[in-house]
């Protein structure tokens, strides 16, 4: 049995279970009409079909300002990261350039010191992110360099549609520039009252139309910290329709009466899941979770020790950090194999599960 081979083939499916659900499972997109800059990535968006936006038309003298326009419409808000090798100053021109040629109007545009004191915070705070844990979505623009940051509004008018478009560039955060790129398109509000009548001859009419039905609320990508019952402690990252988590556990193999130093394994894996959506608070996960074991101790010496299998989730989210989930695992794969010829060993177990809690930032 060629034990290096699948030792290969085990390592791969686990990056593999890691970075797939990260690239299928954000969902986000670029603005139709206003793109992003080459080769730049998105960190974080939000948007609405209707909502307020307040634009800033002037500097921010001590975080106030002399002139701002409050518009209506379906608003898109997304933060990117640039280039590594980009900076602040050529993306706004690249902007500025691409909204000139599709004629739009320049309300405000300005850089560094011109810009006011503290303007990062100042125009951010105009319209920030509903979700905003600070070192992920608000601080690469706020806490950037000021001497590397720009503004620049502007605004297309047609007899169908009217666009305003706001950008915030920074720079320092990190080692590329961020940009948050707003799109505001104005529009007359048409929402809706309804009802569910009730039975005929108590609640009046009954010929109302029942409310459609209403869409299922979009999570943000998140992080956090998940402890199992099972005494495993991994780092989650959770989403709209995935989870992955990175874990570890440490065993240590007591053999009473023995002169042989006793057994010690780090055990590290990953588990990914699909999730189904049936309530806002609860989800369903359909995955699989893949181990394996690194001898720290004594003196059997291990060429394989994995486990995998298939996972069955149920997470319910107790407040705004905290995620209760209950995991089944129908069948368990277990794969040893020593140095000693002949010692290899594939064995399944029963079904087994576990409680684990998550914390999520």
């Amino acid at each position: 049995m060629n034990t290096g081979r699948s030792t290969i083939l085990m390592l791969g499916a686990l990056i593999f279970l890691l970075c797939v659900p990260l690239l299928y499972s954000l969902e986000v997109y670029d603005h139709p009409e206003i793109g992003r800059y080459e080769n730049s990535s998105i960190i974080h968006q939000e948007s609405s079909n209707f909502n307020q936006y307040r634009l800033g038309l002037a500097a921010a003298q001590d975080e106030k300002f002399s002139e701002t326009l409050t518009v209506e419409g379906k608003v898109t808000m997304t933060l990117y990261s640039g280039p590594e090798d980009a900076s602040s100053f050529e993306i706004i021109r690249a902007y500025e350039k691409l909204l000139r040629s599709r004629d739009f109007e320049i309300l405000f545009s300005c850089g560094k010191t011109d810009c006011g004191g503290q303007f990062l915070e100042a125009f951010y705070a105009l319209a920030p992110f509903a979700s905003d844990p600070g070192w992920n979505n608000s601080a690469p623009i706020t806490q950037g360099n000021a001497e590397s940051s720009y503004v620049l509004v502007a605004k297309s008018q047609s007899e169908e549609t009217t666009m305003y478009v706001s950008i915030i560039v920074s720079q320092g955060w990190w080692s590329y520039p961020v940009y948050k790129l707003d799109v505001v398109e104005v529009q007359e509000f048409e929402g809706k009252i309804s009802s569910v009548a009730g039975p005929e001859g108590e609640t009046g009419d009954t010929g109302k139309a029942p409310p459609e039905p209403r869409a299922p609320v979009r999570r943000p990508l998140r992080f956090g910290l998940q402890l199992s019952s099972d005494s495993y402690f991994g780092f989650l990252v959770y989403a709209n329709r995935f989870e992955v988590s990175a874990k570890a556990q440490a065993m240590l193999y007591d053999y009473p009466g023995s002169t042989d130093p006793d057994d010690g394994i780090l055990m590290v894996g990953a588990h990914t899941s699909f999730l189904f959506k049936p309530t806002d608070n609860a989800d369903l996960g359909v995955g699989v979770e893949v181990r394996r074991g690194i001898k720290l101790s004594g003196n059997i010496d291990y060429v394989q020790y994995m486990d995998g299998g298939p996972r069955l989730s149920l997470n319910y989210h107790l407040g705004e950090h905290i995620l209760l989930s209950g995991v089944l695992y129908p069948a368990w794969v277990v794969v040893r194999e020593t140095s000693v010829a002949d010692s290899f060993t594939l064995d399944a177990k029963i079904p087994s599960a576990a409680v684990a809690v998550g914390f999520l930032f």
